[in-house]
């Protein structure tokens, strides 16, 4: 199963980077493994030149790997396949991993008010500086008429606030919208007149209502 969260690129740091470094140096070994144990930390988290050319020594090992220099979740899966990843790299790149969950906020309504699967998108646009906008609230409809996944309890969605009021265009609030969408937990997303939905895409949204909130709904 691949573990990185990001494609990997001249330029990039961090721990997931060492992790990647840590596996391409045990699959080429020799000199490879010995710069490596002789690097500092700081050097085996800076994805240089250096870094580039070994993965790209690397990835032309494999064989049927492109050596274009990154890691990406082809390159990490075959560096699986030739068991490159020891428990240490891989270990890295969790902590990596970790170190992007949001703190958890706790919603005005209580954590109960909320289907829990949507706590950590939720939390990432509080931590963003979006207000509360409400959970729960059993008299909430569609457009339709039919109730809405607020009216469930807990709710399967929630409402996150912001100023001044203009819909797609405020920058924090599109910054959300485009976070939310790529998660595998989120149905749908709508911030002013866009609407995101996990069958149909990005495509307009044309009931209104939503230019101060964004509104995000879960599976």
């Amino acid at each position: 199963m691949n573990k990185l969260t990001r494609v990997l690129s001249n330029g990039m740091k961090g721990k997931d980077v060492e992790g990647c470094r840590r596996a391409c140096a045990r699959l080429l070994g020799g000199v490879y493994w010995t710069t490596f144990v002789k690097q500092s930390t700081t050097s085996r988290r800076n994805y240089g030149i250096g870094m580039v050319n070994l993965v790209k020594k690397a990835q032309a090992h494999m064989v049927h790997t492109i050596p274009d220099g990154k890691i990406g979740p082809k390159t990490e899966s075959d560096l699986r396949k030739w068991d490159a990843f020891d428990a240490k790299a891989d270990l890295l790149l969790d902590q990596y991993a970790e170190s992007l969950k949001p703190h958890i906020v706790e919603p005005l309504q209580g954590f109960d008010s909320l289907k829990h699967s949507l706590l950590e998108v939720y939390s990432i646009g509080r931590n963003m500086g979006l207000s509360d906008q409400g959970t729960y609230n059993r008299s909430s409809r569609l457009p339709s008429g039919k109730p809405s996944d607020h009216a469930k309890y807990p709710a399967k969605a929630f409402d996150l606030g912001f100023s001044p009021a203009t819909g797609e265009h405020h920058p924090v609030a599109k910054k959300f919208f485009d976070l939310a969408i790529v998660r595998p937990e989120v149905k749908y997303v709508i911030l002013g007149r866009l609407i995101w939905s996990e069958d149909r895409g990005l495509h307009a949204y044309t009931y209104g209502g939503h230019e101060s909130h964004v509104h995000t709904s879960g599976n």
